[in-house]
């Protein structure tokens, strides 16, 4: 049975695998969702609900959404945060700031 090796130039080799820990998977997810939860900020105030039903769906929204980030940047590890957070900024203009 023949395994795919990959070499390096300093003469090891190394299985050629492309599969991630559940743990950095689950991780990639939770990021991916992340910007979700804020999708019910504005659809709020609109669902049949007194103002205190909204509140509280408003303010438990946004916690969760914290804590699925903390949990995703701990799955994940930091570097592979900052480097998803590059991607994603990186779309966006950058904003001019006045040096008056």
């Amino acid at each position: 049975m023949a395994t795919d090796v990959t070499t390096r130039s300093e003469g090891h080799a190394t299985p050629n695998t492309t599969h991630k820990p559940l743990r950095f998977r689950v991780g990639m997810g939770l990021l991916i969702v992340y910007p979700f939860m804020f999708l019910v900020l504005p659809i709020a105030p609109f669902l049949p609900m007194d103002a205190a039903g909204k509140g509280i769906l408003i303010g438990g929204a946004i916690g969760l959404a914290e804590v699925i980030l903390l949990v995703a940047i701990a799955c994940v590890g930091k570097e592979t945060y900052q480097t998803f957070k590059a991607r994603i900024t990186a779309r966006w203009p950058k904003r001019k700031t006045s040096t008056d």
